[in-house]
């Protein structure tokens, strides 16, 4: 949250993940979270999102505190 800036944001209660489905509690008890807004027909987005993919998975060996949450258009 920016400093006297409340955000409000409603997620679902639950998650879909790569394989599965998680608590969205769970995957936001994070310190950071990036959410990604994508789509398919997106040059820019479809170039972005391997690279993302890879930065994510250095951070989770780094053990990173992070999440994503992706978004798509399609």
């Amino acid at each position: 949250m920016v400093e006297g800036l409340p955000i409000f944001l409603t997620l679902p209660e639950v998650l879909k993940s790569q394989n599965d489905y998680v608590e969205t509690a769970l995957a936001i008890d994070k310190d950071i979270i990036l959410f990604y807004f994508s789509a398919g027909w997106c040059g820019y987005c479809k170039d972005f999102t391997p690279i993302l993919s890879n930065i994510y998975k250095e951070w989770k060996l780094l053990e990173k505190s992070i999440e994503v949450v992706f978004f798509s258009s399609d």
